[in-house]
Parts: structure tokens; sequence; C-alpha cells
């Protein structure tokens, strides 16, 4: 395959898979979950996802209070909806790990004040395709794709995408302990 991918086209790839339902496009729930699937993809996978991506595109994570964080996550998720692709939808407060990843980057761009004089209330995002990030990953992205990175992205997907987000984090956590070593939620550090 000569046509390389890139970081945006492997999240759109994995919100485009199916889930544990089997309906195609899926969406997936929670910030902190997104992270932890892209992760686990760039990572875990049986397919080396680094030999496919353009030089540069890899995400580059950091240990943070819920495990592997990159902030280039959310500058993606921003970039594809501002063009229409992919969609965020509420589903209520953020739980904790959700709202310290925000806060993470809240943190990271303002500058010269004081995080507590500014009122926070994060939304639990869910995200999932349009109907043109839809037709987009069909016509453009599935017939380039390697066969094996679609199916490693379903198993990925339907594998840890509805698990309870605790057993996901317990599951990072043991398998990349170097990316556990700040986290707030040391009772799912294994010693």
């Amino acid at each position: 395959m000569s046509n390389k991918l890139n970081r945006k086209d492997l999240l759109l790839l994995l919100l485009f898979s199916p889930g544990s339902s089997g309906e195609e496009a899926e969406p997936i729930d929670g910030r902190t979950r997104l992270m932890k699937l892209l992760f686990l993809l760039q990572f875990q996978v049986d397919f080396p996802v680094d030999k496919i991506l353009e030089s540069k595109s890899k995400y580059e994570f950091q240990p943070y209070h819920y495990g592997p964080f990159t902030k280039d996550v959310y500058n993606d998720l921003e970039f594809l909806e501002n063009v229409g692709l992919i969609e965020f939808y509420t589903k209520g407060i953020a739980g904790e790990a959700d709202q310290n990843e925000e806060e993470k980057l809240v943190e990271d761009i303002v500058i010269g004040e004081d995080k507590e004089d500014i009122n926070l209330e994060f939304k639990e995002e869910g995200y999932r395709l349009t109907p043109a990030g839809s037709t987009f990953v069909t016509e453009k992205l599935i017939p380039t794709a390697p066969e094996d990175l679609l199916r490693v992205i379903r198993e990925l997907k339907g594998k840890f995408a509805s698990l309870p987000l605790v057993s996901l984090l317990r599951y990072v956590y043991s398998k990349y302990p170097d990316y556990a070593q700040k986290s707030m939620l040391t009772y799912l550090i294994s010693s």
C-alpha cells in the first residue's frame, strides 16, 4: 500500500467501525474512553499501525492522571468537527476521569490566570460520524486501508468500547504500567 494514513484517519476509522452492537459507525462515549482506545490501537494491536502512518503522525501519549494522554486527540476531534466529519453529543455531566483530562487541556491553554477563578462544568461527550463523515470513510479510507487494519480496529472496538471505564483503565494500566505512573486511581495499578 503506497498511500499512508494519518492519525485523523485512524480516529475516523475507529468511529466508523462497529462496536459490540455490531452496528456500523457505533458512537464512542466519553473522552477518556476514546483516548484509551486510540492508545490501544496505536500500541497494543497485532498490526504495526506506525508502519502505515505518515511520518510524524503518531499520537505522542504521556502518563497523566488517568493513564495515557495527549491533547492532540482533542485537536484532531475539533478539526474533524469543524470540517463536518464528526459531531459531539452531550450525555450529561462528565465522569471524574473525563473532567480531569479536560482540566489538563484547560491548564495547558490558560496562561496567567488562576484556574480556580474559571468556572468549569464539563459535560460527558460522545463522538460519532456525521453522514458526510460516514461517506468520507466509506469512499476514501476503507478502499485504501489495509484489511488487517480494519479487522484490528473492529476487534479492538468490539472488545473495549463498551467496557465500563474502570475496566478499560485497569486493562490499560496492567498492560502499560509506565503510563499509569501518574494515575490518581492507585487502586487500579497492580503492584
